[in-house]
């Protein structure tokens, strides 16, 4: 057993996919919308494996800035700015993988799944589903109002 069989969600959240965690990066505009393939770029960075964090880090700044690097960029001049955007892409990217993989436990998207609600996971479901009895045949109700007061 670990702290997840009981409880809903570990001490921070982390959310159930890669593409999920930049989609909020990028709506609250830490990555640049405007930046060529950034969601593709910073997806496929998340999803690589890492023997560690620092390794982790290293890579995703490697790999998106030789993306970067070998893409050509248009004749307005914007070099500087997608300089900028490449940059604070990274730096979400890293603080992404910083919050949500630890290679050194096994521990990435998905691995412990917050069972508040139930549109990534079973949430409350994993326990009532009318199929956890106890020794006298009772189960675990699907009433919400068991744990929730609805008003």
């Amino acid at each position: 057993m670990d702290c997840m069989d009981c409880h809903n969600r570990p001490s921070h959240a982390i959310q159930a996919t890669p593409e999920r965690a930049v989609n909020l990066l990028m709506t609250a505009g830490t990555i640049p919308k405007t930046l060529p393939f950034v969601h593709r770029e910073a997806v496929k960075a998340l999803k690589a494996s890492h023997a560690s964090q620092d390794e982790g880090l290293r890579e995703i700044s490697r790999t998106m800035g030789d993306f970067y690097r070998t893409l050509p960029v248009a004749s307005d001049g914007a070099g500087g700015d997608r300089d900028r955007q490449v940059g604070r892409s990274v730096a979400g990217v890293q603080e992404i993988f910083r919050r949500s993989v630890f290679p050194e436990m096994n521990v990435s998207f998905g691995t412990y799944a917050n069972n508040i609600g139930h549109i990534d996971s079973p949430g409350c479901f994993r326990c009532h589903d009318d199929g956890h009895k106890s020794k006298d045949g009772q189960t675990i109700g699907q009433d919400c109002e068991t744990c929730h007061s609805m008003e």
